[in-house]
């Protein structure tokens, strides 16, 4: 199969060729180099009509290789690279300049691998790389993720169904544990292929390792081999199978909104830090504030005055708005209330009664016995603490993670729809 420039323009791609070649035909058969670039002077990855079309480039060594995604991926003589450093200059001063580099089509039909070189000399593409470029067009294919992502719901609802109790050797424990072993190959499979599609050169952006995601994909089927192999033994097995509950993680990939929440969440931990700063200069002033007020005044108790016995059934601190019966005084026996957890002795017991305030969770207790401590107006002290630390901060947590997600999709938006340059996925 030959392919002309007229071809080319047929299918709609993009591209400009020598003005002396532009009609030669590409394939084994041409006389002379077929150039066809991009508009920014960027190979093509061309598909023509019964087979698979490969832009490839003569290396400095004479070898052909086929080009990646750019040609920054290749050595360049030194005339090249200089003159490849001018174009960009070029381009930064806006002014359109055409890059043309030695380059040669491998037309990939009916199972014959032929080159056609700047010389019109043939030579095979050896079979690794091949089998990358099919790898790329079944990761590329829309359904390769969404029959994933329904095998990883299968798989959860089953991981769901299992119960210890299940006997082994019942129908249902046989077939569970079949079910694993199927589950396993298949994501293996799938680990495999992204690798062979993407590489696993983790110095190279887009790879398959540069995704942390893909890390963790790798991480739990490698655990469930390991755990069905038994190299392990059978001592660290339990831990090993406890991270199959990672797999739910890995929906995170193939689902666009829900990937961009977590990028959301993922580019927020620099501000959230800076927020946590904030909240633990917050819980500090306040905790020395409760410390000097409070101290353990939460721990006095009304006791007997004839022998010096705690009153039976009074949980209520007194010297403040309560006061003790006749016949009892108000001491200390400097036992904290709820088996000494309620206490502002020291800043971490604040610290602790702090953090129940600020979630709203059991505040009211703390300043009703307050109130009974130290005076009426401990209310100001916990009103104040829940209004800053509960109505604010906690909120500004949400508005930091809001601006970002608004950020990610007005960017999504300007791109077309989605984050481009995923690392370990294809573009599409």
């Amino acid at each position: 199969m030959h392919l002309t420039s007229q071809d080319l323009h047929s299918m709609g791609l993009p591209f400009h060729a020598d003005e002396t070649e532009s009609e030669a035909p590409v394939g084994p058969s041409a006389g002379s180099s077929a150039r066809v670039f991009d508009e920014e002077g960027r190979p093509l990855f061309l598909e023509g009509p019964g087979g698979i079309t490969v832009l490839a480039s003569r290396m400095p060594d004479g070898s052909l290789v086929p080009f990646g995604a750019a040609p920054a991926a290749l050595e360049m003589e030194p005339g090249e690279r200089a003159h490849y450093r001018a174009i960009e200059r070029h381009k930064r001063r806006g002014a359109e300049s055409r890059f043309s580099r030695n380059a040669a089509v491998a037309n990939l039909s009916r199972g014959e691998m032929s080159v056609a070189a700047t010389s019109g000399a043939a030579a095979m593409l050896d079979l690794p790389r091949v089998a990358s470029l099919a790898a790329r067009r079944l990761v590329a294919w829309p359904w390769f993720d969404r029959l994933f992502l329904a095998l990883i719901a299968v798989a959860v609802i089953l991981l769901a169904i299992e119960n210890p109790d299940t006997d082994p050797n019942s129908t249902l424990g046989r077939f569970l544990a079949a079910a694993e072993v199927v589950f396993t190959v298949v994501f293996a499979i799938e680990i495999l292929t992204k690798m062979l599609a993407f590489g696993v050169r983790c110095n190279r952006p887009g790879t398959y390792f540069r995704s942390p995601l893909n890390i963790l994909d790798v991480v739990v089927v490698a655990a469930d081999i390991v755990s069905f192999t038994g190299v392990l033994g059978t001592t660290n097995l339990a831990a090993l199978r406890a991270l199959r509950a990672l797999r739910p993680l890995r929906t995170v990939e193939r689902l666009p909104g829900l990937r961009r929440l977590v990028t959301s969440l993922v580019r927020s931990v620099g501000n959230l830090a800076h927020l946590c700063c904030l909240m633990l200069i917050f819980f500090a002033l306040a905790g020395l504030v409760a410390m000097e007020v409070f101290g353990g005044s939460l721990s006095n108790r009304c006791f007997s005055l004839s022998d010096g016995s705690l009153d039976d059934g009074q949980e209520r601190a007194c010297g403040g708005m309560y006061s003790c019966d006749s016949g009892t005084f108000c001491g200390s026996d400097r036992v904290a209330p709820d088996m000494g957890v309620t206490t502002f002795t020291n800043i971490g017991w604040a610290g602790i009664n702090l953090l129940f305030a600020v979630t709203l969770e059991g505040w009211t207790p703390l300043m009703y016995r307050s109130q009974d401590a130290v005076g009426q107006w401990a209310w100001v002290f916990w009103v104040a603490v829940v209004a800053v630390g509960s109505f604010i901060l906690f909120n500004l947590a949400l508005a930091v993670v809001t601006t970002n997600r608004a950020g990610n999709r007005k960017t999504s938006l300007r791109v077309g729809g989605e984050p481009v340059g995923r690392p370990g996925n294809p573009s599409r």
